[in-house]
């Protein structure tokens, strides 16, 4: 018999050890996809709640060293003014929350440059501040409302206390 022609059982045992077992990882996960798939979904979870742990972390840090504001909401408004009345865009940026503060300079950037001024900005929270003070339950949140006498729109500015250094910030 040629050699070339000769049955070779190795070569077919190992083909067959191979199937069997490629069959049965088939099986198996097949039998244990929802295992499989809620592990990874834990997996995710975990990490998207480590990295919300992370982010509150880091804005309780933030939060514990900003310091600008008063201890009512009536004080912040009129630290506002002041600066604006100054001219001092970075000061009047600092009395909204932390996360709302580059939002704020930006804004009183642009008034300034646009219309070289600030005192539409400063007669705004004049009018506001002469307005009607709302607040939640818990006296942390405070909305100040005003009718313009002209137009009968409502102007609103809310305000919140920082629980860490209560001082009253300004929210965008």
């Amino acid at each position: 018999m040629d050699a070339s022609k000769k049955f070779n059982w190795k070569k077919i045992t190992y083909w067959t050890l191979g199937v069997v077992l490629a069959w049965a990882l088939f099986i198996y996960v097949g039998e244990h996809m929802d295992s499989i798939i809620q592990w990874k979904v834990d997996r995710e979870s975990q990490a998207v709640d480590a990295a919300i742990r992370a982010d509150e972390a880091k804005l309780a840090a933030m939060e514990r060293v900003d310091t600008y504001g008063a201890t009512t909401p009536e004080g912040t408004i009129t630290l506002i003014i002041a600066a604006l009345e100054k001219g001092d865009i970075d000061l009047a940026s600092k009395y909204y929350y932390v996360l709302d503060q580059d939002k704020a300079k930006a804004m009183y950037s642009n008034l300034a440059k646009k219309e070289n001024s600030l005192q539409k900005s400063v007669d705004f929270f004049k009018r506001i501040l002469g307005g009607q003070k709302k607040c939640n339950k818990n006296s942390n949140i405070c909305v100040f409302e005003n009718e313009v006498a002209v137009t009968k729109d409502i102007e609103s500015k809310t305000f919140e206390l920082n629980s860490y250094t209560g001082v009253w910030k300004v929210k965008y």
